[in-house]
């Protein structure tokens, strides 16, 4: 029973304007599909998976071997709007596992120069920072 001969209201109309996706059962979709690529195997496409490749992203950024900028990084490249600091700073702790800067630091260069004993744990670090990322409620909001 619509409200009236129109129909339903538009999803941009007064009072929720563009903010009627947000509800129980989207968010539920929207933090699954960033477990599967991030955190699981991916979307199976034509006989692969479809899965984000979190090395070359985090590789890409302006000075990955620091915690701090790569995640003031990552905050811009995903954010609309500034992160306050204890968010970032608990995003660096996945990142960093609770290591230190210098010994993150000290992990990634060994990785970088070709080590490839650490490349899961820093790919594990990493898509677990862009699991957490994407369920954030900044990311869903303009």
């Amino acid at each position: 029973a619509p409200p009236n001969v129109a129909g339903w209201p538009a999803y941009y109309q007064v009072p929720n304007f563009s903010k009627l996706w947000a509800n129980s059962s989207t968010i539920k979709l929207r933090f699954d599909h960033a477990n599967y690529v991030t955190l699981f195997s991916g979307y199976p496409v034509n006989g692969s998976n479809l899965k984000l490749d979190a090395i070359a992203f985090y590789t890409a950024l302006s000075f990955p071997e620091d915690p701090n900028v790569a995640i003031d990084d990552m905050c811009d490249v995903f954010f609309p709007k500034m992160i306050n600091a204890t968010k970032k700073a608990a995003l660096k702790a996945l990142l960093t596992n609770g290591l230190s800067d210098t010994a993150f630091t000290s992990q990634y260069q060994q990785y970088a120069a070709g080590d490839t004993t650490l490349e899961n744990t820093i790919r594990s670090r990493i898509n677990l920072v862009l699991s957490r990322i994407f369920k954030m409620p900044e990311f869903h909001t303009i």
